[in-house]
């Protein structure tokens, strides 16, 4: 019984450790490269805090909330896949707190998919820069989230 109880917990603590955490999900993006690349070098990027993060997740999450309950969205375009975020910040000229927000379904960045060019699938990177997908359906969306106004704005979707 002693070994058991042992046992059982350092196989507690293995699986807590190597458990994927939600923040895995989103990956903070703060490099002035980021913002030429989807053509907002007007602004200026910032360095967001802890908290700022955290209001950008909420935000998220409420915005996904509304979608999902949005009677004009027809039935086969509700989210129904876990997603992994890329958020670039940048401030607008008013001196508000933005974050561009990239979502991508785990099962694409999980499996990547061959393409024409190089038939042996690459294990997709989300920390080197925004993945700009083209079609893919609901899949893929995209977002801006004003955390000074906690509001969000901008909603595409290559769904449609």
């Amino acid at each position: 019984m002693k070994y058991t109880l042992k046992f059982m917990l350092i196989l507690i603590t293995i699986i807590s450790c190597t458990k994927k955490s939600v923040d895995d999900n989103y990956i903070f993006l703060e490099d002035k490269l980021e913002l030429e690349n989807l053509n907002l070098q007007e602004f200026d990027i910032w360095h967001p805090s802890h908290s700022d993060k955290n209001k950008a997740k909420l935000m998220i999450d409420k915005s996904i909330t509304a979608y999902k309950i949005n009677p004009d969205v027809p039935k086969q375009y509700k989210m129904k896949s876990n997603y992994y975020y890329q958020l670039v910040p940048y401030v607008l000229t008013n001196g508000d707190k933005v974050f561009y927000v990239n979502a991508l379904c785990e099962s694409f960045v999980n499996n990547p998919v061959p393409n024409f060019e190089d038939p042996q699938p690459k294990q997709v990177s989300l920390r080197n820069g925004i993945l700009k997908v083209n079609d893919g359906g609901i899949c893929f969306w995209n977002i801006t989230i004003n955390i000074d106004e906690m509001s969000y704005s901008n909603f595409k979707s290559n769904a449609f």
